[in-house]
């Protein structure tokens, strides 16, 4: 039933920090996958040391921001809000990238389209 669809569960903060938000998105994302969805979660990467890239419950998940918010402690409280501002403007915009690649692979057209993409306008 579920065909090639896909799902990106967005979320700042994820494994291995640990919270209902965290434990909730990864039972979400494999709920998804058991019944056929490619779900993958897409997450800041608050320490440099975290992987870029990881399976954790045949999950897929990639961290993005890791430049930018991995040595933000160091910093005065203004400049660390900012920098926080700037990962998740990051996170937006790799979610952006991805949709705008999976829009140029489908066509416009077809029937599928409509259910891929639930922000689709009629």
């Amino acid at each position: 039933m579920a065909g090639n669809l896909r799902i990106y569960i967005a979320i700042s903060n994820f494994l291995p920090l640990v919270g209902g938000a965290e434990k909730q998105a990864l039972a979400q994302a494999r709920s998804l996958r058991e019944r056929g969805y490619e779900t993958t979660i897409i997450t800041l990467r608050h320490d440099k040391v975290w992987p870029r890239r990881e399976m954790i419950d045949s999950v897929p998940v990639i961290r993005v921001a890791g430049i930018l918010l991995a040595d933000r402690e160091r910093l005065p409280q203004l400049l660390k809000k900012l920098v926080y501002l700037m990962g998740l403007l990051v996170l937006g915009w790799t979610l952006w990238t991805i949709a705008n690649a999976m829009m140029s692979y489908t066509s416009i057209n077809s029937t599928c389209w409509r259910y891929q993409l639930p922000w689709h306008a009629d």
